[in-house]
């Protein structure tokens, strides 16, 4: 059966891939954040002072169920769920292989790491970025950032088109200690956006298991010395801890052929009760 080639309005609300068509009859309820990720926190709340829970700047809190707006109908928010089965086993990873090597040093004897879709992961941050723009949750100097290029958000996400040369995810080579308490025991660690100077959001980052992704929706160059991008691997083919000649994190899978470098951390043990 072919897809329906509609572009519906909910309430109001229109879902955000409605160009692409097949919209189902109902607005789904996007988390923020990866609901799977959240409850990886133990927790059934979320303090937060970011709009639309409040205006004021006060810190309040929401339970888990409602800390998500509407800005995809339920079939493409469907649709999405690899991305999000993706983010769950980057973060299951580099927090397991947190807890191990702040736990006890026997755990430290042999290596683990956890196949992760690289596209997937990439495209589940670009999500994170977006679902928040969406909701005016983001800020540069305390307005909402512009609203990026919705038809070519919506190709990405989609995977309508490839993603130009330089365009996507990139981790530091040089990012401090992250298997610090609260990294490990919070998988989710937030998120800032990038925007250029006119207030267009073009890329931001994510913590997620202790590490930052950043994601760029442009082409850093390559001899950055200062941000996000400086030092950074291009869609890293690993993103692991390294503690006595053992490695323990994610490897990322992607579904091109190029040579993908691994970001490796040295760390050293550090009891969970450590600072």
């Amino acid at each position: 059966m072919a897809a329906k080639q509609v572009s519906r309005s909910f309430a109001g609300r229109e879902c955000f891939a409605s160009r692409l068509g097949g919209c189902s009859d109902k607005m789904s309820g996007e988390h923020y954040v990866s609901d799977s990720i959240l409850r990886m926190l133990g927790a059934t709340n979320i303090s937060t002072r970011d709009y639309p829970w409040n205006v004021d700047g006060e810190l309040k809190t929401v339970g888990i169920s409602s800390f998500k707006t509407k800005v995809l109908c339920q079939e493409h928010n469907s649709a999405l769920s690899k991305a999000d089965e993706a983010a769950k086993a980057f973060a299951m990873a580099l927090a397991w292989a947190g807890l191990q090597i702040r736990t006890s040093v026997e755990f430290e004897s042999a290596s683990e790491v956890l196949s992760v879709d690289g596209d997937q992961l990439e495209r589940w941050v670009l999500k994170t970025l977006v679902v928040h723009q969406l909701a005016s949750v983001l800020k540069d100097n305390g307005k909402p950032v512009a609203t990026l290029d919705r038809t070519q958000a919506v190709d990405l996400l989609f995977g309508q088109r490839p993603w130009p040369p330089g365009w996507g995810l990139y981790v530091s080579r040089t990012a401090s200690d992250p298997l610090t308490k609260e990294s490990v025991r919070a998988p989710w660690g937030g998120i800032q956006p990038l925007v250029r100077k006119d207030g267009e959001l073009i890329g931001g980052l994510v913590w997620l298991g202790g590490v930052a992704l950043a994601l760029a929706l442009f082409q850093p160059a390559p001899d950055e010395t200062r941000g996000p991008f400086a030092n950074a691997v291009y869609r890293p083919g690993a993103v692991a801890f390294r503690t006595r000649g053992f490695d323990k994190g994610a490897v990322l899978l992607w579904s091109d052929s190029a040579h993908h470098e691994q970001v490796i951390m040295s760390v050293t043990f550090k009891k969970i009760g450590e600072p």
